[in-house]
């Protein structure tokens, strides 16, 4: 019964492809979207900051952006900039993507050392692996909207920025 339930919630939730497209030409661009997500990822490994020219729009809006960056295409790109110094070996890898509509989801792992001054950090010549989601709507061939989750805690945990939580003791009775 509560699969039953839980499966009618989702059906009134699901967006249905807009009515002036068909299902063939809705599955072309979420493909096109999704690979276009995925070249923002390539960009970024490969610090080719240029590309994002052609795959973000210039006013482009960042839900979740990082401390201190500036609105926009140009914001995005400093603070990029900015996090790829303080590890120069960043890597992205988008484990898994999905595309719906106009929005594109990826799962990724971000692995780096933090060997470079950068995003408001000093080097801890420390490493990192964590976990995380973007989320981007994409309209008329370019990325203008973005949500996005990282592991901040594990992060700074692992750069020894932010000390692991000590085991709490039951308390004594007395």
């Amino acid at each position: 019964m509560g699969l039953a339930i839980v499966l009618s919630l989702i059906s009134c939730v699901s967006t249905p492809p807009p009515p002036s497209r068909n299902r063939d030409t809705t599955a072309v661009i979420e493909s096109s979207n999704k690979a276009k997500m995925l070249s923002i990822y390539d960009a970024l490994n490969a610090k080719k900051w240029s590309v994002l020219d052609s795959l973000v729009s210039p006013d482009f809006i960042d839900h979740n952006p990082a401390s201190g960056q500036r609105p926009g295409r140009d914001g995005l790109r400093a603070s990029l900039q900015s996090f790829a110094a303080a590890f120069p070996d960043l890597h992205m890898t988008p484990n898994r993507s999905i595309a719906e509509n106009d929005l594109v989801v990826v799962q990724f792992e971000m692995t780096g050392t933090n060997t470079g001054a950068g995003a408001g950090m000093k080097a801890t010549g420390k490493q990192m692996n964590v976990s995380g989601f973007d989320m981007m709507r994409f309209k008329d061939g370019k990325a203008i909207e973005h949500w996005g989750l990282a592991d901040d805690v594990k992060l700074m945990r692992q750069l020894g920025m932010m000390q692991e939580p000590q085991q709490l003791q039951p308390a004594k009775h007395k």
